[in-house]
């Protein structure tokens, strides 16, 4: 039995807070968890359903224990309890999954359209990130000749995977998801040897009305690709140390 399980934390609350401070990632959380392993903390809870600061208010002690409780402020929880310090295989010290996804139920009737809007606008925001994590990967390899650690590859992906499956079908949903629209920029990059390398020629054909001598055409493609393999070694060497804790 975990800390989350006497401090009684339901599936679907939002963690607001740790400490008082404002958390705006998954890693954070976990990082500042880990951190306080041990010693009592305290998190701000939003809850939905069966809120018993909207029910009763005051002060109450969960689990037999004083030193795992939560009380009020405005209508969030706030629940003190101790992250484990040794905590099973597998489990973190709450012994809670957290996703940084907030699950959203409409009618059935509006699911169709609700369901195209809410997927294309999460494809934007997941499109401009990956833009922006993009510009960051090739500002470091041209000025510290090195890929930025967050960067992931086979390795990573895979390891990935097992931590969203752990999260449930819906997690796993949205990560194939972001896998699509990550292969679908990085397809049409105006780099040799991906499509959008392509588009480039076809371009510079329309506009030069002469095509593109087959064996040039052919030479980039190749400096492209080795270029790409490259790349990809650096990335799995990356996951490699990451795996290792290096």
């Amino acid at each position: 039995e975990s800390p989350a399980f006497f401090a009684e934390l339901r599936e679907g609350d939002i963690i607001v807070a740790l400490d008082g401070q404002r958390l705006f990632s998954v890693e954070d959380f976990v990082k500042m968890t880990k951190e306080k392993a041990g010693q009592k903390i305290q998190l701000e809870i939003k809850r939905e359903k069966d809120n018993p600061c909207r029910e009763e208010g005051g002060e109450k002690v969960l689990g037999g224990s004083t030193q795992v409780g939560f009380n009020c402020h405005g209508e969030n929880l706030l629940v003190s309890l101790i992250p484990r310090q040794s905590p099973p295989e597998n489990e973190g010290p709450l012994g809670v999954v957290i996703s940084d996804t907030e699950l959203k139920k409409y009618p059935w009737w509006q699911m169709p359209y609700l369901g195209v809007r809410e997927g294309f606008k999460e494809s934007l925001s997941w499109g401009k990130m990956i833009l922006l994590s993009l510009k960051e990967t090739f500002v470091s390899l041209i000025v510290y000749g090195k890929v930025p650690r967050e960067v992931a590859g086979p390795i990573g992906i895979f390891q990935a995977t097992g931590q969203v499956t752990k999260q449930g079908f819906l997690a796993v949903l949205q990560f194939l998801g972001i896998l699509s629209v990550n292969l679908a920029i990085v397809n049409v990059l105006p780099f040799p040897a991906l499509d959008g390398g392509r588009l480039i020629f076809l371009a510079i054909e329309g506009l030069t009305k002469k095509k593109v001598p087959a064996k040039v055409e052919l030479l980039i493609n190749q400096i492209g690709m080795v270029c790409l393999l490259l790349l990809m070694v650096v990335i799995t060497i990356n996951d490699i140390f990451r795996f290792l804790g290096k």
